[in-house]
């Protein structure tokens, strides 16, 4: 199975399944929120292939 990185594009969707769940707490979802971007802005943050 090959997963691909993830790309700025893929944050809303990301967002909008952590929130559908109804799982998370609003601040769990804040935090999932957070990360995300960090990892989307922060070059550093992302996975060298």
């Amino acid at each position: 199975m090959n997963v691909r990185t993830t790309e700025r594009n893929d944050f809303e969707p990301i967002r909008s399944i952590v929130i559908a769940t109804e799982v998370f707490s609003k601040e769990e979802i804040d935090i999932a929120v957070e990360l995300l971007e960090i990892y989307l802005n922060d070059p550093h943050q992302q996975r060298k292939n």
